[in-house]
């Protein structure tokens, strides 16, 4: 019998922001903006104004489009989104561990903005607005990889890059080879 997927690798604990350094990173980007705007003059507060702006409406505008989203898929799971693939072909570790990855980074960061189900079909980068350049999508794949036990080495050479669309994700991650502790767990020994 086959392991199944809800026993996926634990995370590894990432480091957390101590305060002394949190003060000191304030301080640094309080700096910066002091010094744009001395810098630029009487004439900064406007562009400050107007970059404040841009983002409040992007921002808004995004969390509309995501609760439209949300509420058109309400009520579904990542049984769903697991039917979107041939489980034949696909493990079951890595839909589970890219449906966490994405559910981490985008529900779990905002959790006052409704729950978004996934689908197949959703661009990582205009319709999830998760990936804005290659690091952040190593980064998602890094994740995904180390829950689901799959080594990210040869990447270059998989078979379904570009990776666009959660789906494309999947596949890739499926195409990459398994490490040595995933593959001592693929059955269950009696």
């Amino acid at each position: 019998m086959r392991v199944p997927s809800r026993f996926l690798f634990p995370l590894a604990a990432k480091p957390r922001l101590s305060l002394p350094r949190l003060l000191l990173a304030i301080s640094i980007v309080g700096a910066l903006i002091g010094g744009v705007i001395a810098a630029l003059g009487s004439g900064a507060w406007w562009v400050l104004l107007v970059l404040l702006i841009v983002t409040i409406v992007s921002n808004r505008r995004w969390r509309m489009r995501r609760a439209k989203l949300a509420e058109q898929r309400a009520g579904q799971t990542i049984c769903q989104f697991a039917r979107a693939f041939d489980i034949s072909l696909v493990d079951s570790w890595v839909i589970r561990a890219v449906w966490l990855t994405l559910d981490n980074q985008l529900n779990q960061s905002m959790p006052s903005a409704p729950a978004l189900a996934f689908a197949a079909g959703d661009r990582l980068d205009e319709d999830l607005e998760l990936v804005g350049d290659d690091d952040d999508l190593y980064e998602l794949l890094q994740e995904a990889a180390q829950r689901c036990g799959r080594d990210l080495s040869g990447l270059e050479d998989n078979p379904w890059l570009p990776v666009l669309t959660v789906g494309d994700m999947v596949r890739a991650l499926n195409a990459q080879p398994m490490t040595p502790a995933r593959q001592q767990r693929i059955v269950i020994h009696p």
